[in-house]
């Protein structure tokens, strides 16, 4: 079955969206600048995001990641609902990490475990970029 691509993104150097960042316990919005990462099996997000969003992490689980750019850092793990390119259309209710001074060594990425509720592709040579729904999340 083709993709089912509803929004197109131009991009200049990497693959960055806006997304609109929420939780379910109060009416905060945050937004962020997101590479997106499908290299990455987690979306991590700097820890100033969840401050805006009123997260609380006293019980908060944890977890250690390793990446390209880092040995191994502790990211705590919130419930959010991140809408990609800021709109409800493109919106998943996912488990993501946060983490303590991420911006002042990587930035933000979406990863796969965001990823995987839409379709999405690349045209890399164009710097264009393509997302929708998938099918099997509009069953849901």
């Amino acid at each position: 079955m083709p993709p089912n691509f509803q929004f197109e993104f131009f991009y200049f150097t990497k693959p960055r969206i806006p997304v609109g960042l929420g939780t379910a316990s109060n009416d905060l919005q945050a937004n962020a600048q997101v590479l997106l990462d499908t290299g990455a099996e987690i979306s991590l997000f700097d820890m100033r995001l969840a401050v805006e969003l009123g997260i609380d992490f006293r019980n908060a689980p944890s977890i250690r990641v390793h990446g390209v750019t880092v040995d191994s850092i502790e990211v705590l793990l919130a419930t959010v609902e991140v809408r990609l390119l800021g709109l409800s259309e493109l919106a998943a209710v996912v488990e993501v990490g946060f983490v303590e001074a991420l911006l002042q060594t990587a930035e933000n990425i979406i990863g796969l475990d965001v990823l995987e509720h839409f379709e999405f592709g690349l045209s890399h040579s164009q710097r264009l970029g393509y997302l929708g729904r998938s099918t099997a999340a509009q069953r849901v």
